[in-house]
């Protein structure tokens, strides 16, 4: 898989693929699954439902944050990789869905 040309994605994107590593898709798609649960494994529990702030999030809803995405990303690769041009790939509400967490 190759990195996106510019034309292919809104430039409000840009950062966000300039945090990926270069490199094979699958390598550092693994090496990022590995740290993630790595980190979130050493978070002790009583620290799952902090916040540093009133108006943010907890890091329990962090980490379900990372897993939403992650699923809303999956199916739009779903509906891309199947030649779907019909199905509308909607936006996602991350405040609403990290106040519905429970």
């Amino acid at each position: 898989m190759q990195r996106p040309e510019i034309s292919e994605y809104k430039s409000y994107f840009q950062y966000y693929i300039d945090l990926v590593d270069k490199g094979s898709f699958f390598d550092v798609l693994d090496e990022n699954a590995k740290f993630l649960i790595e980190f979130f494994n050493n978070v002790p529990k009583e620290l799952l439902n902090h916040k540093y702030a009133e108006d943010k999030w907890t890091v329990k809803e962090v980490l379900m944050h990372i897993i939403d995405t992650e699923r809303a990303f999956a199916f739009r690769a779903f509906v891309c990789a199947r030649g779907d041009a019909d199905t509308p790939l909607h936006g996602m509400d991350e405040n609403l869905y990290a106040a519905n967490i429970n």
